[in-house]
């Protein structure tokens, strides 16, 4: 008899413990550069002061508890996926359900929404398709911090996920990757997969910030509509000029560009 894989999806919630130090002259000191970093507002994982060092984060999975959706906007919290993770079979928010049947608001094999893990892929795919793209770096961009969720080896705490902070040294255009442990002092290959999104996210704006202030934006752009699509030189350095955004991705801006040159022509 076949057996068939299935998903459950749980939005739970759970408190983390975020382990840094500071460095001061005094315990009251530390006490003052925290405050001064808004840490009861902020996490320190977000912070960028050189005095503040993340070290990693520990799931106090004792204090995890379900969400319900009437705590979650109406929202489901518990949902029951198939393998490939395209069809619903139900979630906690369903009224009722009979056999076989899907959620009202989950569409079949074409869904038009993605699962949150879904989503958090294709962000990830697109930034490392950009970052890859890049083919002129800007100065001061690497190394540049970033954290790797991996399974933590002491005792306490064996095998528990915990985000450890690397410096991203150097990257090729596969993906591959060079991250280097201050705490270790040690080297270590990688992918760009590996890497916490919230931190390629950062990763991906500080070079579009460099870019903009070494003035390398521009030739960036030209070389990339260039490469991806058959547009005159003309059409590219206008579009470029006047409608290039820089925080945008490059996918997006891409898109932007075949619908500036679709629109231009209908006016013609």
């Amino acid at each position: 008899m076949p057996k068939y894989k299935y998903f459950q999806d749980e939005k739970t919630m759970v408190w983390q413990r975020h382990a840094f130090t500071v460095t001061s002259e005094s315990e009251a000191e530390a006490d003052r550069i925290i405050h001064e970093n808004e840490l009861n507002q902020e996490c320190v994982t977000n912070v960028y002061d050189d005095r503040i060092v993340f070290e990693n984060t520990e799931t106090l999975f004792d204090t995890q508890s379900r969400i319900e959706p009437d705590e979650n906007g109406g929202r489901h919290t518990l949902e029951v996926l198939t393998a490939d993770k395209r069809r619903s079979v139900c979630t906690n928010a369903d009224d009722r359900l009979s056999e076989g049947s899907e959620h009202p608001c989950t569409a079949s094999a074409e869904r038009e929404t993605l699962s949150p893990q879904e989503q958090v892929k294709s962000i990830t795919d697109k930034l490392i398709v950009d970052l890859c793209r890049i083919t002129e770096r800007p100065d001061d961009w690497l190394p540049h911090t970033v954290y790797v969720e991996e399974e933590a080896e002491d005792a306490s705490c064996f095998g528990m996920p915990v985000y450890t902070m690397y410096k991203l040294e150097d990257y090729k255009a596969d993906g591959s990757c060079t991250l280097y442990n201050p705490q270790t002092d040690e080297r270590r290959g990688g992918h760009l997969y590996e890497i916490n999104i919230d931190w390629l996210i950062t990763v991906w704006h500080r070079y579009r910030e460099l870019c903009v202030e070494q003035g390398l934006w521009r030739e960036q752009a030209i070389h990339l509509l260039e490469q991806e699509t058959d547009a005159s030189l003309s059409d590219i350095l206008e579009f470029v000029g006047e409608h290039w955004q820089n925080l945008a991705s490059d996918e997006e801006n891409i898109a932007s560009f075949r619908q500036w040159l679709a629109q231009d022509k209908v006016i013609e």
